[in-house]
């Protein structure tokens, strides 16, 4: 999750909160310059035991380096981290242009 200050910029960013500072959700498309290589490779493991994709984007915010799109309406984010998951947005597609699943 981000939280953005009155102007646009990222202020916060959180790792599946139990309670979110924010209602606009980090969808998982991202564009980096090749600074990510470093800061990556000096990433350290989450409590969860991951390499979290958050602690890259804090760096950024933290430098104020960090640019957020605001998707606005009709914009749909769909969830496809697994292979069952990536058959909605085929079904979604299918149904929209068909008329039918």
């Amino acid at each position: 999750m981000v939280q953005l200050d009155a102007s646009g910029l990222a202020v916060s960013l959180e790792e599946k909160p139990k309670q979110p500072k924010s209602r606009l959700a980090v969808t998982g498309l991202y564009f980096y310059d090749n600074q990510v290589l470093d800061i990556a490779a000096n990433l350290r493991p989450s409590p969860r035991g991951e390499l979290e994709i958050t602690d890259v984007n804090r760096i950024y915010m933290e430098k104020r380096e960090l640019s957020v799109e605001v998707m606005g309406r009709g914009i749909a984010w769909l969830d496809t981290g697994t292979h069952d998951r990536c058959w909605k947005p085929v079904r979604l597609c299918r149904r929209s242009r068909n008329g039918r699943d």
